[in-house]
């Protein structure tokens, strides 16, 4: 059934002779892996490698400020809010946001319980409740099990928008009660993949390593500015303070990756240059397309994880119906070049061994179109 001996697949679909479907650390455009390997021999207007010149270094800073400037642009962030980077990327924050602007008061957050990553958010809060940081209120079983008629809502709404490990993702923000208290939203799976409602946000967190560059354990914040004015709990460390890194440009206060901000405004750059959120937004609907179109014209053989209306256009999960197939059907793929399409451990446990295929913001649409292609070849 390989595919190799008479070509590899990718290869005319102009992509990668391996294409990368793993949910993290995502793939570069092809153009920004060329302007970091340069900057990795001579960092830009230098002669010293990305990996030895100073983050104090003025070059840094001012690549530093231009990613906060096009964060802004790309998203339209109102002038009411504040845009930041700190470090231990997204898994940090579960516990650093209230910590950050929680400790004024006992703050009652609301959750929606969505799937793996809100169940570890979860866990986080938890702890801080104890610590009589916060009291955690109303569960919601999914975000459209969001209702405040007859119950008294909490001072946030924690949720995330799109789960990597579930395959599920918020399909639009009218979903949510209009009523709904300010928004706490993990965004770190489809940051720049579509547009933000800021009017119902009080806080958008993302890690970077998926839409914007490489920098696993950066975490890119964006606040509204009335909530700054919390004073933040004295066992905050300096990394993952707000009110501290908004004192250093919104993010250099500790020590950065010089090279890893230079991905990141490469990558902000690329998403301007090719139409910005929206664009990346049809985008990433036209790849998903390929793979639901192939699950559900297979006749039974694949079937999908996710329900059909909370379908990710950034994390699909699926299997082969056949549980005798499934782990043929993942080698099938990765003798073919199709690499990281093992699903996520905790989906594995009730789903068993299936696939999924994570398609971030540079991942070209023909590797969505070679892994359907694939798919057609293997069922019967």
């Amino acid at each position: 059934m390989r595919l190799r001996g008479a070509g590899n697949p990718a290869a005319h679909h102009g992509v990668h002779r391996m294409l990368n479907f793993s949910a993290g650390p995502n793939q570069l455009p092809r153009t920004v892996d060329e302007l970091l390997l340069r900057a990795a021999k001579e960092y830009p207007d230098t002669d010293i490698p990305a990996w030895s010149i100073s983050h104090r270094d003025s070059r840094v800073h001012d690549a530093f400020d231009q990613c906060i400037a096009l964060v802004k642009e790309l998203l339209g962030v109102p002038d009411t809010f504040e845009v930041l980077f700190t470090q231990a990327g997204a898994s940090g924050m579960f516990k650093a946001w209230p910590l950050n602007i929680c400790s004024w008061q006992l703050s009652k957050v609301d959750i929606v319980c969505s799937g793996h990553w809100a169940s570890e958010a979860y866990r986080g809060l938890q702890e801080l409740e104890v610590g009589d940081l916060i009291k955690i209120g109303t569960l919601h079983g999914g975000w459209g099990d969001v209702s405040y008629q007859n119950s008294s809502q909490g001072h946030f709404l924690y949720l995330v928008s799109n789960e990597t490990v579930n395959g599920t993702q918020l399909p639009d923000w009218d979903m949510l009660p209009l009523d709904a208290p300010p928004l706490i939203i993990d965004m770190s799976s489809d940051i720049m993949m579509r547009p933000i409602d800021w009017s119902r946000v009080g806080l958008v967190f993302a890690s970077t390593q998926k839409n914007l560059g490489i920098t696993a354990g950066f975490c890119l914040v964006i606040v509204r500015k009335d909530l700054l004015e919390a004073e933040p709990h004295p066992l905050l460390a300096a990394p993952l303070s707000f009110q501290e890194q908004m004192k250093h440009r919104g993010g250099l206060r500790n020590t950065v990756n010089p090279l890893g901000v230079l991905s990141i405004l490469y990558t902000l750059r690329w998403i301007k240059e090719r139409g910005g959120v929206e664009a990346m937004q049809q985008q990433a609907a036209a790849r998903a397309k390929f793979l639901y179109d192939a699950i559900d014209g297979s006749g039974g053989f694949f079937e999908g994880l996710a329900p059909r209306e909370l379908r990710s256009t950034t994390n699909i999960t699926f299997r082969t119906r056949d549980e005798d197939r499934r782990e043929a059907f993942l080698k099938f793929c990765l003798d073919e070049g199709c690499v990281g399409l093992k699903g996520h451990a905790a989906l594995a446990k009730i789903a068993g061994p299936h696939a999924r295929a994570s398609m971030y913001i540079s991942t070209p649409i023909g590797a969505a179109e070679v892994l359907a292609m694939l798919m057609g070849v293997f069922r019967p």
